[in-house]
């Protein structure tokens, strides 16, 4: 009876429209500029990751959009998507890099892989926030960006990682328990982020997008 009850409440969780906007948002090019670490990752969290999507299309082959393991990421810094082109700018503003501090490498681990209402297939992080040099300083980076790009910037209060998202027409109770039966037996390695990446993306996934610069952490 409880795991009637749980694999209900599941399914109960799910929002078909926000699925629905979600597959969406996927298919069309959306711009932005964000923070990110990954893409890829290393060798054997891609492998990781690559191994976990298998296991979801066995199950489900036809109902998952499936992000490429290459250009799996965590966003630090979130700048929020537009359907029109952002402002070119040749360079970054110096604030990011005194927010990073450019200090030793940041250890991540993934303690909770979940199937969400939107239909997304997350991994998520801990710490949960990038250990930034101080959070105010990371407000002046955020709004730094967001002036020079003439867009909505603002810092990622969670770290996640997007493995791929579950169709709405796939979208069953059946499928849906699949998922959180499966991933409850998941496991991600942990992680050396020694580099992030400040990105001009045009489709939400990273596929298409552009290093604006880089910065190691040593």
């Amino acid at each position: 009876m409880q795991l009637r009850r749980r694999s209900e409440s599941s399914f109960q969780q799910m929002q078909i429209e926000a699925i629905i906007q979600r597959e969406k948002s996927l298919t069309e090019p959306r711009y932005g500029v964000s923070l990110v670490a990954g893409r890829p990752f290393a060798d054997r969290v891609v492998d990781a990751m690559r191994d976990i999507q298998s296991k979801l299309v066995s199950i489900i082959p036809d109902g998952l959009i499936m992000a490429d393991p290459s250009t799996i990421h965590a966003t630090i810094f979130r700048g929020r998507s537009s359907t029109t082109p952002c402002i070119a700018v040749s360079s970054a503003p110096r604030t990011i890099a005194t927010a990073l501090g450019l200090g030793i490498p940041v250890e991540l681990d993934w303690p909770e892989i979940r199937l969400d209402a939107d239909g997304a297939i997350r991994a998520y992080a801990s710490p949960p926030k990038w250990p930034f040099v101080s959070d105010q300083l990371a407000l002046v980076a955020v709004e730094a960006l967001s002036h020079v790009y003439n867009l909505d910037v603002f810092v990622q209060e969670r770290l996640w990682t997007t493995l791929g998202t579950l169709r709405a027409c796939a979208c069953d109770r059946d499928s849906v328990n699949d998922i959180h039966d499966l991933l409850g037996r998941c496991s991600i390695p942990t992680t050396i982020v020694s580099r992030l990446s400040l990105l001009y993306y045009k489709d939400i996934l990273l596929v298409n997008s552009e290093v604006l610069e880089t910065y190691e952490l040593h």
